[in-house]
């Protein structure tokens, strides 16, 4: 049996091609397009490694500047400060964490924060206290979603996806 792949992509529409469609199929790929506007919850990297990734090159570049006064970051030194940076921000353990906290990989739903789905977290906060039903709207909500993921993949490659999973926890 062969490995199988799950590639995530982000539903814009030059990743859904005809193209893409058959390169995949021809090498058991299975593309996952997710919802529009949803990557920055789901998209590992953009859920664990951007924000710290960003903040430790401004640092990085600031430290160069203070050591290297009155020179600019050139494309000469570009390249050393990002080696720097992304050594010590894209580790595998970092990057792992993006796939649990999106709920990838472990599949879980619940580790996915839906909030950030809505636009104004104000006017959700004030739903939330009005609404005393809002636990099972959010239940509602996160079992929809993924059961729209599960129906467009096969039984058979959840079952394989899982069983790494199921595998570590016996």
């Amino acid at each position: 049996m062969q490995t199988r792949i799950i590639l995530f992509v982000d539903g814009h529409r030059s990743h859904l091609t005809k193209e893409v469609s058959q390169l995949s199929d021809e090498n058991g790929v299975i593309v996952i397009s997710f919802i529009p506007n949803i990557t920055h919850i789901m998209q590992p990297a953009d859920v664990s490694m951007f924000r710290p990734f960003k903040a430790g090159w401004a640092s990085e570049v600031r430290n160069w500047k203070f050591e290297n006064f009155p020179k600019d970051v050139t494309r000469s030194t570009f390249g050393t400060i990002l080696k720097f940076v992304f050594d010590k921000y894209a580790s595998e353990k970092t990057i792992r964490n993006g796939f649990r906290k999106s709920g990838l990989y472990p599949f879980k739903k619940n580790n996915v924060d839906y909030s950030k789905c809505i636009p104004n977290k104000k006017i959700f906060a004030e739903t939330i206290q009005k609404n005393a039903d809002s636990n099972c709207i959010e239940q509602e909500t996160s079992k929809r979603l993924l059961d729209e993921l599960e129906n467009k993949i096969e039984k058979r490659d959840i079952e394989e996806f899982f069983k790494p999973y199921l595998d570590e926890e016996n």
